[in-house]
């Protein structure tokens, strides 16, 4: 892969992100949400790449190895030219490499997903690289994932490093990051725990947090979710809605947990 970007036209290429995921149960990332909360990244990414990334990823592989391993069935890698002005978004599905064509920095998915606003700026969060993520990997689980494993299994490990879209997979702090959650994987809904390591680039910790996370199943691992528009009627004395008559129209989405009598559960 790094030959392939290397020898790409508009470089030199700097890696200034990467991210992967180790889901041990069907996944997809959606249930994090995207920066752009109008939804404008996936609007403009997914039509983009015509394969399994970040933004249309409804088939993760699933990982069976160890938390503590520092391997994932997931890579997404991208690359900043700063004398071309040009962003490289790169794959490694299972040891298979894909690196895709270059886009500028004036592209509505580079713009939208805040890649050509923040490359330059990460650039000195990934360089030097970490150590290897073995390393990066068996220092967080003897700090967290250890723990969070017992507690909370099955589970989706991430890697990040440097520029990530998903609005909560941030907060590694200036370096590289492990993140343990249940949410993204298939029939996980509401508020589920994380954990989060944050390392320095030679693989010391930083800092751990423990937290939680508001994550909503989604159709790519599950039942669709159910989209109904409704009217709230407004008590007296308030002021009237724009349909007039004390009725406002709301264009909301809500998660609906249908319960079956034999006790099966469907979102």
């Amino acid at each position: 892969m790094n030959e392939t970007v290397r020898n790409t036209s508009g470089g030199p290429w700097t890696l200034f992100s990467y991210i992967g995921f180790a889901p041990e149960r069907p996944f997809s990332p959606e249930s994090f949400g995207y920066t752009n909360s109008t939804n404008l990244t996936l609007k403009y990414c997914q039509g983009q790449f015509n394969g399994l990334t970040l933004w249309n990823g409804t088939a993760f592989p699933i990982f069976n190895g160890s938390v503590a391993s520092g391997t994932a069935t997931f890579w997404q890698f991208a690359f900043f030219s700063i004398s071309g002005q040009q962003i490289i978004v790169a794959t490694d599905i299972l040891g298979v490499p894909r690196v895709y064509g270059a886009l500028p920095v004036t592209n509505p998915c580079m713009k939208q997903s805040t890649m050509a606003k923040d490359a330059l700026g990460y650039i000195s969060w990934v360089n030097p690289i970490p150590v290897d993520t073995s390393v990066q990997a068996a220092n967080a689980y003897d700090v967290e994932g250890r723990d969070f494993s017992g507690q909370h299994s099955p589970l989706v490990e991430m890697f990040i490093n440097g520029w990530v879209d998903l609005s909560d997979a941030t907060n590694h702090g200036m370096g590289a990051g492990v993140e343990y959650t249940q949410c993204g994987l298939a029939g996980e809904a509401g508020l589920e725990p994380k954990g989060v390591v944050g390392e320095y680039s030679n693989g010391v910790v930083q800092n751990t947090f423990n937290g939680s996370l508001s994550c909503t199943a989604v159709a790519a691992v599950g039942p669709p979710v159910v989209y109904v528009p409704y009217a709230v009627a407004l008590s007296a004395g308030a002021n009237p809605g724009p349909l007039g008559g004390g009725l406002a129209s709301l264009a909301l989405s809500m998660l609906v947990e249908f319960l079956y009598p034999n006790g099966t559960v469907e979102y």
